[in-house]
């Protein structure tokens, strides 16, 4: 029996515009989540983490076409983490490679890899 489990659920807020490249014919899409820590400094501040997400496909079509700076979002996906060597240092890149995205707000739209029709 196998134990293992790679599930991320983040919400928060798109640091900049949604960066769209494509990768043998296949879309790519990468943004980064700010997202608030619930506890606070003494100074009444909040510590805030970044996280870069990544989406493939169909999905990345959507991403680029709904999500806007400063939105906020919902992102489904595992965690994915990579490495590779740079002026002969190995550097690691921890991401977030999300399956499913739904738009927070008014009108919440749901947008999902699993939509490949």
């Amino acid at each position: 029996m196998s134990y293992n489990y790679n599930r991320a659920t983040l919400v928060g807020r798109l640091t900049r515009p949604p960066e769209i490249h494509t990768i043998n014919e296949v879309k790519r899409t990468t943004f980064v989540l700010a997202i608030n820590r619930n506890h606070k400094r003494e100074d009444g501040s909040t510590n805030t983490d970044f996280v870069p997400v990544t989406v493939w496909g169909k999905l990345a079509g959507l991403a680029e076409q709904y999500l806007q700076k400063g939105k906020p979002v919902l992102v489904e996906g595992r965690i994915h983490v990579r490495a590779f060597n740079k002026e002969k240092e190995t550097k690691w890149i921890t991401e977030v490679i999300g399956e499913n995205i739904q738009l927070l707000g008014v009108k919440t739209q749901i947008l999902s890899d699993d939509e490949k029709s």
